[in-house]
């Protein structure tokens, strides 16, 4: 979208390359500015050369990261409209020019005031925070702050491939897919002092000391997709104060919890297929000296070594008489099976959920029809059977939901027999199973298995025929001949 960055028409506004060559030669603060943007150093040149140079069109919030005494140095500040800034495939900015500061977008909490002396035509309610668009764009369309009008900027350059709007081969709004994110305003500026620790380790402790005054200590941490993870926080004796944790991603709350002095504190999140990525511990209160482990453990639904997706398209391959065990809990909500049928088998499916457990939801499906649906209450046991039809020779989907719940199930395939046939008997006239009349015939028949047809010859035109009736069937079943 025009207007969310500005520029001047091939005019080059940032030195990439003197950029590189100044983290090249303090490693240090290479290490300190690759901790941010989340990336080793020796990826540093190769990222920098996918940014994108570009102009602030408004007054833009950014939590900008500086260096002091060794530590990095996060500070929420507002870059004046016009700052020349490097911008990601995304459209979001990552460097400050004028400084080589990286940048990251700022944690929006409540209560918050603009500090410092504002510029003259600063204005909070235009303050903006950029946020990233869909997928990874081609090209930029910026305003040249020299006479209005627009031009197009290539992503991963500085100013010299720039092209006039009205050069391109198409428009603007055609070869730029999705546009250059539109920025959104944001009341709530920041007065916190931050201070961005960085990426720790996965099973790993950490230590760490918090002043107290307001301050805040920002941890970030990459999790696995169908992790476990276990958040255990321990809360010196010699603290002074407490300490509040508040578990995030991408600025959604998790968890918070508080740990005083001397205790300690544990939290648990599961995640499912898709919720892999980085999150946060944000430690506020204080002052306190504490410790901390994040735990990892990938989930192992069927023993797969992962995590049996929510929906058909991941769902993990079973087989009969194989047991499965399972877990659900925080953002994994449902994990899916599907069996191949191998025909038109009876089956029995014995269900169990753990003590701790909650209520385990068992929902069977073929093709989209739903089958049967059940619950297994805590230290239960459901033995469910059915038996299939000549049309059901296909993939069974089996979901279980209503988490929390630690959950076993084994489903046994038992093919039918009819007529001594190793199958089904047809449920049409017209494909009946051939028997002989001189011998017994045992079949079953009943729920999606609707009628099984037999043809022989009479041997004679006087002859016999009975039938029995299993006495474990119901006295209401519909028996007939």
């Amino acid at each position: 979208m025009p207007g969310v960055f500005g520029g001047t028409l091939d005019e080059r506004t940032c030195d990439v390359d003197k950029l590189g060559r100044f983290l090249e030669s303090d490693a240090d603060k290479a290490r300190a500015w690759s901790t941010v943007l989340g990336m080793d150093t020796s990826n540093i040149k190769t990222y920098a050369a996918t940014l994108t140079a570009a102009n602030l069109a408004a007054d833009t919030r950014v939590l900008e990261h500086g260096f002091a005494a060794g530590e990095l140095v996060p500070r929420e500040t507002v870059l004046q409209r016009g700052s020349a800034v490097l911008v990601d495939a995304r459209g979001v900015p990552r460097v400050d020019c004028y400084s080589g500061n990286p940048l990251r977008n700022p944690t929006i909490q409540t209560d918050e005031t603009f500090v410092g002396t504002p510029w003259p035509d600063f204005n909070e309610s235009t303050v903006v925070i950029v946020e990233p668009a869909a997928v990874d764009v081609t090209e930029f369309v910026l305003v040249d702050v020299a006479d209005g009008n627009e031009f197009v900027r290539p992503t991963g350059s500085t100013g010299e491939a720039d092209l006039t709007a009205n050069s391109a081969t198409d428009s603007v709004e055609e070869t730029t897919e999705p546009a250059a994110p539109s920025p959104t305003a944001s009341p709530a500026p920041i007065t916190r002092e931050l201070n961005m620790v960085g990426l720790v380790d996965v099973n790993s402790p950490v230590s760490a000391e918090i002043s107290g005054d307001d301050n805040e200590l920002i941890f970030e941490f990459d999790a696995s997709p169908g992790a476990m993870l276990q958040l255990a926080v321990t809360n010196n004796r010699a603290s002074v104060g407490g300490v509040s944790i508040d578990l995030r991603r991408d600025g959604q709350r998790l968890d918070f919890f508080r740990v005083p002095a001397g205790a300690s504190e544990s939290v648990n999140l599961t995640l499912d297929h898709e919720s892999g990525g980085r999150y946060e511990v944000i430690v506020t209160d204080g002052p306190a000296a504490f410790d901390f482990v994040i735990s990892s453990e990938i989930q192992d639904d069927a023993g797969q070594g992962r995590d049996a997706g929510a929906d058909f398209a991941d769902a993990l391959e079973i087989e009969s008489g194989s047991q499965v065990a399972g877990h659900l809990a925080g953002l994994d909500l449902a994990d899916t099976y599907v069996l191949d049928l191998q025909g038109a088998p009876a089956l029995v499916m014995t269900a169990q959920a753990n003590r701790e457990s909650g209520r385990a939801g068992f929902e069977l499906e073929m093709v989209g029809e739903r089958i049967e649906f059940f619950r297994v209450n805590p230290a239960d046991e459901v033995i469910y059977e059915l038996l299939f039809g000549p049309d059901d020779d296909g993939l069974l989907e089996i979901y279980v939901t209503k988490a929390p719940a630690k959950y076993e199930f084994v489903i046994d395939l038992v093919p039918q027999d009819d007529g001594g046939s190793g199958g089904d008997a047809p449920a049409e006239l017209a494909d009946a199973l051939q028997v002989e009349a001189d011998g017994g015939i045992s079949g079953e028949v009943g729920q999606r298995d609707a009628a099984d047809y037999y043809l022989f010859d009479a041997p004679s035109d006087d002859f016999t025929l009975s039938v029995d009736v299993a006495p474990d069937v119901a006295p209401d079943a519909d028996s007939r001949v």
